[in-house]
């Protein structure tokens, strides 16, 4: 049966549906997110409206934002070995699997929404913020943390999931590399401690994602994957002697794969149908000189990412699909002091669309490993 979960989980088929299931509210502070009033680009909301909580953002206070009623289904080869159970039975027994027990996010971006959708899913208790060398320089600039823990489930010692997430969009593990590379805007902070083995005090579970960022090529995605997935098994193999060995990286390490941003997102009905998706995605790849951020070669690199890692046999979490149908849910900001507004269609106002991936990563969770 779980076989059949992750073949689903790794070709990321299926539809939205409208659903009008309440979503949680997120906890928008200086203590778990430095600088979040002063962001007009990441987190998709600013001032007042965030404090209320973004599901109201630029709409009447008493409604919600269409673009949280719908619910990601998927669909093919081995979805219906998922399990049936609700969100909140989920999250329950992940709180008591995981309890004590830690995960570790590392990414760009999107993977810190990622992480902070999942934190506000599961039960946000209460988080610090981080101050290493890879991050300072952002602190207070804007709401995209780059090094964040967070307590979820429980307060009570020894219940509570410990989750952090640490920026690194390419993954990079050497901390040479790591430091050769970092700069505003990409702060590549280091995480090979944390990538350990817990029997050398580093994590239970890491979620990886390689994303928005396409450097020397689209080809190289695959070489940087290997590269990196070559180092974590190296840990895996160094385990202090004595010590408990160290799971197989397919029952401790999951990967994300890229999402799908569009340009000209407000323009697209959402959600959208797989054949439209299919042919704006057409579209979009033709549109090479208006390519400024390389949003044509995602599907390229989705497609890349999924073959290095195969060999590596860790569970893969396709969102490449469910994002492609969702224009909606960018972030729509308003400017301080203007009345016009301004999109990001590569990153979510939260909550959003990609709280649906929070759910397919409890079921791999779950049902991965120990």
């Amino acid at each position: 049966m779980a076989e059949g979960m992750f073949r689903c989980l790794a070709h990321g088929d299926g539809s939205w549906h409208f659903s009008n299931r309440s979503r949680p509210r997120y906890t928008l502070s200086p203590t778990f997110m430095p600088g979040w009033e002063k962001s007009l680009w990441w987190w998709g909301c600013e001032g007042a409206c965030c404090k209320k909580g973004c599901a109201t953002c630029f709409h009447d206070k008493h409604s919600v934002r269409p673009e949280l009623l719908w619910d990601w289904k998927p669909e093919g080869d081995g979805c219906d070995a998922l399990p049936a159970a609700s969100f909140d039975q989920l999250r329950v027994a992940f709180c008591d699997k995981f309890a004590g027990r830690s995960i570790l996010f590392v990414g760009d971006s999107i993977q810190g929404q990622f992480f902070s959708s999942f934190a506000h899913q599961v039960g946000y208790v209460d988080s610090k913020v981080g101050a290493n060398s890879c991050c300072k320089m952002m602190l207070g600039g804007g709401a995209h943390e780059c090094d964040v823990t967070a307590t979820l489930c429980s307060k009570a010692k020894g219940r509570g999931v410990r989750v952090r997430y640490l920026r690194n969009a390419y993954l990079y593990l050497e901390k040479v590399t790591n430091a050769a590379g970092r700069h505003l805007g990409n702060p590549n902070c280091d995480w090979i401690d944390e990538a350990r083995p817990v029997s050398e005090g580093g994590v239970d579970r890491i979620v990886l994602a390689s994303g928005m960022h396409v450097r020397a090529g689209v080809e190289a995605i695959g070489l940087r994957l290997n590269s990196t997935f070559r180092q974590l098994a190296a840990l895996s193999d160094t385990t202090a002697a004595g010590a408990p060995s160290a799971p197989p990286l397919a029952s401790r390490v999951i990967y994300r794969s890229i999402h799908s941003p569009m340009y000209n997102c407000t323009m697209l009905p959402d959600p959208m149908t797989r054949s439209q998706a299919d042919a704006y995605q057409q579209h979009m790849a033709q549109q090479v000189q208006a390519d400024r951020y390389n949003w044509s070669k995602f599907a390229r690199m989705e497609e890349i990412a999924k073959a290095s890692l195969a060999p590596w046999q860790v569970p893969y979490l396709d969102v490449y699909r469910a994002s492609s149908m969702r224009p909606g849910g960018y972030n729509l900001l308003r400017p301080r002091g203007s009345r016009s507004a301004v999109v990001d269609c590569g990153h979510y106002c939260l909550p959003g669309p990609l709280d649906d991936w929070s759910r397919l990563l409890l079921i791999a969770l779950m049902h991965n490993g120990p």
